[in-house]
């Protein structure tokens, strides 16, 4: 029988920070508008396919919209988390930074501290 070798690579940041996704900044629509058209009027982008749109419902049930036109994520506590664009993510991690909780920190509890704030 032929065993296939296993490639293990050793990184220098936490697996985590390779997957955040950089986005564009001239991106018009924020990352959450399809999940939030979807829970508003059940249409689904032009683009996806029947996989696609599978994954959108799933990761739909995620999420609740309120009256004010805002996406919220729940958490398992029940919390709901504000999603935000990547200009108001940046202002919010720069407060939470640099701002009045002034110790320097990893990005791991930066996240942390941001999404206690109540953003996601």
């Amino acid at each position: 029988m032929d065993r296939m070798p296993i490639c293990v690579e050793r990184r220098s940041s936490p697996s985590y920070v390779n997957a955040i996704d950089d986005t564009d900044e001239s991106e018009v629509e924020p990352w959450y508008m399809a999940i939030l058209r979807y829970k508003e009027t059940e249409e689904y982008r032009i683009d996806l396919d029947v996989l696609g749109k599978r994954a959108l419902r799933i990761l739909a049930s995620q999420f609740v919209n309120a009256d004010d036109g805002q996406l919220y994520k729940r958490t398992t506590q029940g919390v709901l988390l504000r999603c935000v664009d990547k200009l108001t993510a940046d202002k919010v991690m720069e407060e939470a930074h640099d701002g009045e909780y002034r110790p320097h920190m990893n990005a791991h509890m930066l996240v942390r501290k941001i999404m206690r704030l109540g953003y996601y």
